[in-house]
């Protein structure tokens, strides 16, 4: 139901690990966002894969964006004005696909 995705608690963060090389493990900060402004063009960060693993002195960091952030805020305004249209948030019922 659309009301449940309105009910849902989209400032809930989410946490992200990754690995990095040592010098822009500084970068990250407990409980912070992705330091994106500070994040150098040439650095890599990659996804924790236990079937591969770049380097193995890379670093591990983490850090939190909420469900808002990472769906994109711009686009969940849109879904739920458009979604709203269509009648009673209690009595639209969403179907998702995945193929």
């Amino acid at each position: 139901m659309v009301q449940e995705l309105i009910n849902f608690d989209w400032e809930k963060p989410i946490t992200f690990y990754g690995l990095v090389e040592p010098k822009y493990a500084n970068l990250f900060s407990s409980n912070q966002p992705f330091p994106y402004e500070q994040w150098p063009e040439e650095a890599k960060l990659y996804s924790l894969n236990p079937n591969y693993l770049p380097k193995s002195d890379n670093v591990q960091v983490s850090w939190v964006e909420s469900y808002r952030e990472f769906v994109g805020s711009e686009f969940l305004d849109y879904f739920f004005e458009k979604l709203l249209l269509l009648s009673s948030p209690k009595e639209v019922r969403i179907i998702f696909y995945f193929y």
